[in-house]
């Protein structure tokens, strides 16, 4: 048997972005397409490729052009058994995003100056 854990409250990008934004770091939301265009441009600098690669795998935004194979995950019963144990996803919000920037920050995955976001 296969469970698929994961938040079933699907956001967006623009809305991270949005929540980013309240946060207090500034982030310029741009077309997919600009978005794409701006991380090929800096995909042969070898200390982003992986990083790079992750963003391009993980959200499918070079599949537009190409045929790909449709995959539905459901996870209704993994979060029948994770509410029997006490536990429920909650949507994202403002505070979590928060939390995750202080995170981000403390550990030196990413640096902000002036509240924006700079390379690490």
């Amino acid at each position: 048997e296969t469970y698929h854990l994961y938040n079933s409250h699907t956001v967006s990008m623009s809305f991270v972005a949005e929540l980013i934004n309240q946060a207090g770091v500034k982030v310029k939301i741009i077309p997919p397409a600009e978005f794409v265009e701006n991380l090929l441009k800096k995909y042969d600098d070898k200390d982003k490729t992986d990083d790079i690669t992750q963003i391009l795998v993980h959200t499918n935004m070079l599949s537009g052009s190409m045929e790909k194979t449709s995959f539905t995950l459901l996870n209704s019963k993994t979060d029948v058994i994770l509410k029997a144990a006490g536990f429920e996803w909650s949507r994202l919000d403002r505070e979590k995003v928060k939390l995750m920037l202080e995170h981000c920050i403390k550990v030196g995955f990413i640096n902000i100056n002036n509240g924006k976001m700079e390379n690490k």
